[in-house]
């Protein structure tokens, strides 16, 4: 009983950092379009 418990617990702390890694991701590439399309719109260009 006790190896499946902490087989459970390690598989939860590992999806909940996979789903971490992922917003984070996905939150800098969207942050990343923005500051295009908000220097696009200044008429400035865009830095990588």
């Amino acid at each position: 009983m006790e190896a499946s418990w902490s087989t459970v617990i390690v598989l939860s702390i590992a999806l909940y950092l996979f789903s971490e890694s992922i917003q984070v991701r996905r939150t800098a590439a969207a942050d990343r379009s923005r500051r295009r399309l908000f220097n696009s719109a200044n008429g400035e260009e865009s830095t990588p």
